[in-house]
């Protein structure tokens, strides 16, 4: 066996053309024959960036604040969990997709209601898992995308720190509530499914998203843009209180969440009809007394959404008991359009990000980045690494070498060519390399696989000499080379590119497997890869958007 390894890595030695001497790389191998050696065969080319990601500054109709932002403009918009309070356009960012394009071209898309109705809602609990259960987080995502519920926990209970900083609270004896009243005046909304996400994600991706989306790691643009996009929204006004149950004389949870809620339904009263009322807030109405509440005390804060600025109400934790407002007056502005804005969402109004993003390695980061399983802290430089198997058979065995490209974004892209060299590993005559020359075809696997990525990509490329075992070289799984993704029939040499004019992007296609490898037409990505040359010289082709966007698996570099 030692015989076997001093064989192949003298013939790599030679084959890769090492600055290093054969007896210094032989030397240095010899330590570690009982480990995976990483061999580089071929640096970065000098003359390519530096850097994995240039960003250009955004411009400032794309950070604009939610204040000024009109009724009819949250369809497309980015939404972060924030304050968890569901609605609050305290939580809404920035574009994710080009409205008013998308609305021009295909006004069939959108909804608009116009509406008169009064939907008071509150609940208590004292657990996450109760929380979590009873604010329809759920309900508000549309579904197909699994949810970190306990980011809206820590969310909440950030929120409620901040509110309640005052008071000493989380004991065991406390409880918690949320009320919200909405008055809704309109609906918009946006008729969203699998063909119409994959156009706009296609066609009407604001260029400052696509830009991020390729210039940051997927953790920074969903720090700024948040995890959903908006797609139905209520207009109108809201006011939204958050309340402390503290210290109540029983630890029993459902004692102390049924305790809280009678705090809450009566700690606010209104009267009339749709299209006007009253509405206030004060111990008036508190029920402490007639109930004889165990609490200690209850806490609340509250503020309006929507109405005119000069009856708009923040008020900050006070005991219910010394609380006295009366926003009739607040409410009656809301008869004016132009104080209405976003209150809450449809049911299905929050949409998860990656539905709008054609790149399948992108599309799943996000989910795991949401789920907290993968942390990208700053992209790479791109490299390749080629990588070994064998089946694991006693005669007539085969052994492949295959290349791994390492995205910018820490995905590994497992690239697998029909034309990748296959040999037995035993002789007829049996014994361990008893034919001449045996160990030398072996050693020259990786370096013709290396040889081929070489003439296309101008980056580092190494191969790693541990040699998995696998039943069978026809069912490669990408997790044996702790791969994301399988590119099968790889050949740069047959792939054609297609670039859309409008969107900027460029896509090289395997047209036999039907995938793309996508990237913005920015002069700098395609010089990051170290491929400027191989794409220029690529024949073009004419696809159509829908049949990129529904027949091929894109992967974004």
């Amino acid at each position: 066996m030692m015989r076997r390894n001093l064989m192949i890595l003298a013939s790599l030695s030679l084959a890769f053309a090492c600055t290093e001497s054969d007896e210094t790389l032989f030397d240095r191998t010899e330590d570690h024959l009982s480990e995976p050696v990483e061999i580089v065969v071929q640096e970065r080319d000098p003359s390519l960036p530096a850097e994995p990601t240039r960003i250009g500054e955004i411009s400032p109709s794309a950070v604009q604040g939610s204040e000024f932002i009109q009724p009819d403009d949250f369809i497309g918009r980015g939404y972060k969990i924030g304050n968890t309070i569901l609605g609050d356009p305290e939580n809404v960012s920035i574009p994710v997709f080009q409205r008013l394009q998308l609305n021009a071209a295909h006004p069939a898309y959108f909804v608009n209601k116009s509406l008169l109705k009064t939907e008071p809602n509150f609940f208590a609990y004292t657990t996450d898992q109760e929380y979590e259960a009873k604010s329809n987080l759920t309900k508000t995502v549309s579904s197909g995308f699994k949810l970190n519920l306990g980011l809206f926990s820590i969310g909440r209970k950030k929120t409620m720190e901040k509110s309640f900083s005052t008071y000493d609270y989380q004991r065991s004896q406390d409880a918690y509530g949320e009320l919200n009243i909405e008055f809704r005046r309109a609906l918009y909304g946006l008729e969203t499914s699998s063909l119409v996400n994959k156009r706009i994600a296609g066609e009407y991706l604001n260029p400052d998203f696509v830009e991020l989306l390729y210039g940051l790691t997927i953790d920074e643009l969903m720090a700024q843009y948040g995890t959903f996009v908006i797609t139905g929204y209520y207009i109108g006004g809201k006011a939204s209180a958050l309340y402390l149950g503290y210290e109540y004389s029983s630890r029993e949870a459902t004692e102390r969440t049924s305790g809280l809620e009678s705090e809450i339904g009566a700690s606010f009263s209104w009267t009339g009809s749709d299209a006007n009322g009253n509405l206030s807030f004060g111990n008036k109405n508190s029920c402490s007394t007639d109930l004889k509440t165990r609490f200690q005390s209850v806490y609340m804060t509250l503020k309006t959404i929507g109405g005119k600025p000069s009856f708009v109400v923040s008020l900050s934790a006070q005991n219910i008991r010394d609380v006295g407002l009366d926003l009739s007056v607040w409410l009656a502005s809301l008869a004016d359009t132009n104080y209405q804005t976003l209150i809450g969402m449809q049911d299905g109004g929050l949409q998860p990000l990656s539905d709008f993003i054609l790149e399948e390695n992108f599309r799943q980061r996000i989910q795991k980045t949401h789920l907290g399983t993968v942390k990208t802290d700053q992209l790479q430089i791109p490299s390749i690494q080629v990588v070994q198997a064998k089946e694991n058979v006693a005669l007539g065995a085969m052994q492949a070498a295959y290349s791994v490209l390492n995205t910018r974004h820490h995905d590994r892209l497992l690239l697998d060519g029909k034309n990748t060299r296959k040999v037995s590993t035993t002789s007829s005559g049996g014994g361990d390399f008893q034919i001449p020359g045996i160990g030398i075809e072996l050693a020259s696997l990786p370096s013709i696989e290396s040889g081929r990525r070489s003439k296309y990509f101008g980056l580092r490329i190494s191969v790693n000499t541990e040699i998995k075992s696998v039943w069978s070289l026809k069912f490669i799984s990408p997790s044996l080379f702790d791969c994301d993704f399988v590119l099968p029939n790889w050949d740069e040499s047959k792939m054609v590119k297609f670039v859309n004019s409008k969107t900027h992007m460029v896509y090289l296609l395997n047209q036999t497997e039907k995938y793309a490898l996508a990237f913005p037409d920015d002069g700098y990505i395609v010089d990051v890869y170290g491929i400027r040359t191989w794409v220029e010289n690529m024949p073009s082709v004419v696809l159509s958007m829908t049949a990129l966007e529904n027949d091929y698996t894109i992967y974004g570099l």
